[in-house]
């Protein structure tokens, strides 16, 4: 699949349940709909959904977004962001083996985190794995108002850190013009 493949991961854990969830399924409309107007630009855009409560599971392998469809979501369980990382490191590291075989060349992926808080398990050496798949960022989309882009552990994953309710599709697009090849 040549493009830009962009994965995302989805805090489905319980205190999710409610507004934080409503906020995390229009805060991936916005970024749908953000690269479904940028086609122009990237020529063809690739999205891929994992979500994570007390464990990660791959919801949507990479699909076309043209052919993407918005899964239902549910909430339960903890926040295993740890688990996420690792299964996106593993879906990162296949999709380039697999662009590798056939020569073709991607853009680096962009990685967008949807949660309202802090994980509850051990997420440095996932996120360790997924950094060293030479993508171009990771943005940290905070789905509850309560979350503060200041706490710590935010730091130690990105740098790039926007709230659902004020980010726009302008603001989540910038962070997809500074990939690279």
């Amino acid at each position: 699949m040549e493009g830009l493949p962009i994965y995302i991961l989805l805090d489905t854990s319980g205190s999710m349940h409610g507004e934080p969830i409503m906020a995390l399924q229009n805060g991936l409309q916005v970024i749908i709909a953000a690269f479904r107007r940028s086609l122009s630009t990237f020529q063809k855009v690739n999205f891929s959904l994992i979500t994570f409560g007390d464990k990660a599971e791959l919801l949507t392998p990479l699909t076309d977004i043209e052919d993407f469809v918005m899964p239902q979501l549910n909430c339960s369980g903890c926040t295993a962001l740890g688990d996420a990382f690792t299964l996106a490191a593993t879906e990162v590291a296949q999709h380039q083996l697999d662009n590798e075989k056939v020569r073709i060349e991607t853009w680096k992926p962009i990685i967008f985190v949807i949660t309202d808080g802090e994980p509850t398990d051990e997420y440095a050496q996932g996120l360790l794995l997924l950094r060293n798949q030479n993508i171009s960022s990771v943005v940290v989309c905070l789905a509850n108002q309560e979350a503060k882009v200041t706490d710590p552990w935010l730091a130690d994953i990105s740098e790039n850190i926007v709230t659902l309710d004020t980010a726009d599709s302008t603001v989540l697009m910038s962070y997809a013009m500074r990939v690279e090849k």
